[in-house]
């Protein structure tokens, strides 16, 4: 039963990209905090006794996967050449998203895209394009909106100067309410 555990605690923290809390894992498996607490230990050892190109950080009854000290120059250097890169055609929808939508949540922007959008989010806030903060209501959830320096390159001081703004607000709405094609 552990190493199902534990397979579902490494799904769990791909899939979200950020720290989870033991709590929402045992809730989530179907296991005790107890279990969690010891496939969470087993899996840090295996990672680190294996020089596994991942890690996890436990702090605060939380834990989140990262990349291991083992590879750091490596990811060093695909982030350095991830900067220096245009941006791709997911990050310009995923950008246009939390411009004309934000602050908006990863959840929402996952379920528009299609796909799992945390390597995304994760670059454009590394180019200073994007910043999250902690939703109101929640702390679990985090809000992506336009950072000030991503709107004065554009030229606008607020949202709602941005091109056809309210037509492609209502075509999101219209998708993510289930709604598509009707408003064309």
């Amino acid at each position: 039963m552990d190493k199902i555990i534990s397979a579902k605690i490494e799904a769990l923290l791909i899939v979200k990209g950020e720290p989870i809390s033991f709590k929402y894992l045992s809730k989530q498996i179907g296991a005790t905090e107890e279990q969690i607490v010891h496939s969470i230990e087993d899996l840090g050892e295996r990672y680190k006794n294996t020089n596994a190109g991942m890690a996890l950080i436990v702090n605060n009854e939380k834990v989140v996967m990262t990349t291991s000290e083992s590879v750091s120059e490596f990811v060093a250097d695909l982030t350095k050449n991830e900067d220096d890169a245009e941006l791709g055609n997911a990050a310009l929808e995923t950008l246009a998203l939390i411009l004309y939508e934000g602050p908006t949540s990863r959840s929402v922007i996952d379920k528009i895209r299609g796909v799992n959008s945390t390597y995304i989010l994760r670059s454009l806030m590394v180019r200073g394009l994007v910043e999250r903060k902690m939703a109101e209501n929640s702390t679990k959830n985090y809000l992506y909106k336009p950072t000030l320096e991503l709107m004065a390159f554009l030229g606008i001081k607020t949202l709602d100067e941005l091109p056809d703004k309210e037509h492609f607000s209502k075509v999101i709405k219209d998708y993510t309410d289930g709604t598509t094609g009707k408003n064309e």
